[in-house]
């Protein structure tokens, strides 16, 4: 498995289980190895690899998943974070006999076309998962909504289960002078905005960056971090180079230090065109950083520390930046008030363990 929110949330249980009584087991579609993959293999879990159902067909798929539910198992469980495509995991782990069927929603959209055969598609998965899933889970009631319909809160399967975040990583900011602006050769001083997430249309980088640019006419000494990868870096390299402003843009790539990058920034901006819930925004408050969030990113993220500002994209970037300025100067809050806010909302790893536990096998918790 790859970095990104969901992989994180998941690796982040897993080094927490007793995996003297349950272990986890990872169902893959990327051919290749990838940053998880080593440490899953280090703490005895197995990764089985499947033909992508995109390119490899609905039927080669399932007819694997099948063999190895059968013939690799028991399994207490199968949960499925896959969005709507949860729909042939569960059939499939129902017709092989595994007990639990966990949904889990973590986005309010599949980033797809509205086509005639999309829309069928949303159907199908959508009529499988309530048929065969024995537990609706969701990080926000957006993302629950979005998968399950308005109604899923009646449904007693329907869980919410926060994204919880491992606070001891967030205790006090690296000095000026040796975290992350050491790292890139800036000098203690400069003002440093920030964006950790994966390059893709959801995320919104190319408005994020006219949004700096915007920034770079009023603070001219101002930088900016992107962390993560994805099929629009190259993209948006272009729209750094056509702009002027590649020289003031540290592209950090995948770092499985992102509490460390967190912690080195005087604000976190997220434009987001469309969040499940925006992780990141909790990282961000734990670290005591401020945020610039899109309206689109539910409001469950707002832990009342009063970091968080909330902006319409109708907005256009030099208003974006005016804020950006603006949010730079909030003072950090002290680390006991962000640890007293994140545990009274759920968003600690360990209450998230707890829930799940709760859910795998309720003896072994």
């Amino acid at each position: 498995m790859d970095r990104a929110g969901v992989e994180t949330l998941v690796m982040n249980v897993y080094r927490r289980l007793d995996r003297s009584r349950l272990q986890f087991d990872f169902a893959v579609v990327a051919a290749d190895e990838c940053a998880y993959d080593p440490e899953i293999l280090e703490l005895g879990g197995r990764l089985f690899r499947y033909p992508h159902p995109r390119t490899a067909a609905l039927w080669p798929y399932v007819q694997r998943l099948y063999a190895t539910l059968r013939q690799q198992g028991p399994f207490a469980a199968v949960h499925s974070h896959v969005h709507h495509f949860s729909g042939a995991v569960l059939l499939t782990a129902r017709l092989a006999g595994v007990p639990v069927r966990i949904a889990h929603s973590h986005t309010t959209n599949d980033g797809r076309a509205a086509s005639a055969e999309r829309r069928a598609y949303r159907s199908v998965m959508r009529s499988l998962i309530s048929r065969n899933a024995t537990h609706l889970l969701a990080n926000s009631r957006a993302s629950g909504t979005a998968l399950y319909g308005k109604t899923c809160d009646s449904d007693r399967r329907f869980q919410l289960v926060p994204n919880g975040v491992e606070l001891a990583d967030f205790v006090d900011p690296p000095p000026r002078l040796t975290g992350l602006r050491a790292e890139l050769g800036l000098p203690a001083s400069v003002r440093l905005a920030g964006h950790v997430g994966r390059f893709s249309p959801a995320k919104n980088h190319e408005f994020l960056v006219r949004v700096f640019e915007a920034l770079t006419q009023r603070l001219p000494g101002a930088h900016l971090v992107l962390a993560g990868d994805g099929p629009l870096r190259p993209e948006i390299e272009q729209q750094l180079l056509r702009l002027g402003l590649r020289s003031r843009v540290h592209m950090l790539g995948v770092r499985g230090d992102v509490a460390e990058v967190m912690r080195s920034l005087d604000v976190l901006v997220f434009p987001s065109l469309y969040e499940g819930l925006g992780n990141v925004v909790i990282e961000a408050q734990a670290a005591g950083v401020p945020c610039l969030v899109s309206d689109a990113v539910p409001q469950e993220t707002n832990l009342g520390l009063g970091l968080v500002q909330f902006m319409s994209l109708k907005q256009a970037p030099p208003a974006w930046a005016g804020a950006v300025m603006g949010a730079m100067d909030v003072p950090r809050p002290p680390f006991s008030a962000r640890k007293e806010a994140i545990e009274a909302s759920g968003y600690t790893i360990e209450h998230t363990c707890r829930r799940l536990l709760d859910i795998y096998a309720p003896e072994a918790n």
